[in-house]
């Protein structure tokens, strides 16, 4: 059973149980959504994972109330306190990921170079959702894990474990991070070793792996679901399947991963300043003075062109649904007008 301890633990606060009305629900029909494929999803209540019936959509994450059935039905999910998000490169669409997290593990895999263009983009997605970044230095025995740091060190604050699923080296600093009754979703490329790092927590094989590619080290894509698990410390722990490429949403989460260039632009004297060659420039400033790279500049200036790009997106998406909306508002007029004269005419 899920007792209101439980759900404290989780850090919900007063608001949270007001929703429950605890003296007319039983704390035993509340339930954690770990599993999602449609409108069929499971739902875990105390030691059991059941499956569910959602009458409204749900993601991984959800706290919600599932009423006895088979399948049982969830009859309400209950207020999300953060959602992970990130926008489908390829669609217009905003994915939510998951719900209630708590903490992101960015999975680094230290057999490739490091990327730190790629981390600023996930760090933006764990910002835009208010949730704190960890980044995981995963197959710690394959590369060189303190370059690695030193190079990601540059752009976060945010605490840097290094990790191997094979050695067991950084498995006490990780389950640290796994604190009791909160939340962590693995985030990563395919071949980052996600689902490898899932089976080393958890003990015991509970998600297929695969080896990268030889020759360019690409990951295969073997996780193409969402699942929560639930560890032994009361921890909770999502692996989520590899992406390709990562769509970042909010411009509040760039500024927080962009401090120092948006600290840097309000130095400039010219509000149309184009960061080129005008005098008094805060960004050319701080680029001569070593606070700021090129190379930062132009990410942030690439992820600015790509939020400008979707709110067009989105506005040219919201203009032609409502053109169809209006288009099928006077076509229902045109036939409710033929039919009415038919009927006129029969009389």
């Amino acid at each position: 059973m899920t007792t209101v301890n439980d759900l404290r633990s989780a850090g919900f606060g007063p608001f949270f149980f007001a929703q429950l009305r605890l003296d007319e629900i039983d704390p035993s029909i509340i339930g954690r959504v770990v599993f999602t494929a449609r409108k069929l999803v499971r739902v875990r209540i105390g030691d059991q994972e059941l499956l569910a019936h959602a009458r409204e959509p749900v993601v991984v994450g959800d706290w919600a109330v599932a009423l006895p059935g088979d399948p049982r039905v969830i009859e309400r999910v209950l207020d999300r306190k953060t959602a992970l998000r990130r926008r489908d490169p390829n669609d217009v669409s905003v994915q939510i990921l998951a719900a209630n997290v708590d903490r992101a593990l960015i999975c680094c895999p230290c057999d490739q170079p490091p990327n730190v263009r790629r981390l600023e983009r996930w760090l933006a997605v764990a910002a835009d959702a208010g949730i704190d970044p960890v980044v995981l230095l995963t197959k710690a025995d394959v590369g060189d894990p303190e370059a690695a740091a030193a190079a990601y060190r540059v752009v976060t604050d945010a605490p840097i474990v290094a990790i191997s699923a094979l050695t067991g080296v950084g498995r006490e600093a990780l389950m640290a991070v796994l604190e009791p009754g909160t939340t962590a979703t693995l985030l990563g490329l395919s071949g980052a070793g996600k689902s490898t790092l899932v089976n080393f927590i958890v003990g015991e094989n509970v998600r297929a792996t695969a080896d990268v590619r030889d020759g360019d080290h690409r990951g295969r894509h073997t996780t193409t679901d969402r699942h929560l698990f639930h560890l032994a410390n009361g921890a909770w722990l999502l692996d989520n399947p590899g992406v390709r490429a990562v769509g970042v949403v909010g411009d509040e989460g760039v500024a927080a991963v962009f401090a120092d260039v948006e600290e840097a632009l309000a130095g400039c004297r010219w509000g149309d300043c184009t960061h080129d060659d005008e005098p008094e420039c805060g960004i050319l400033a701080a680029i001569d003075e070593g606070r700021l790279t090129p190379g930062r500049f132009a990410a942030w200036k690439k992820l600015q062109k790509e939020l400008a790009f979707e709110i067009r997106k989105d506005d040219r998406a919201a203009r032609r649904a409502e053109l169809e909306r209006w288009k099928r508002i006077h076509k229902a007029a045109k036939a409710r007008r033929r039919f009415d004269d038919r009927q006129r005419g029969g009389s």
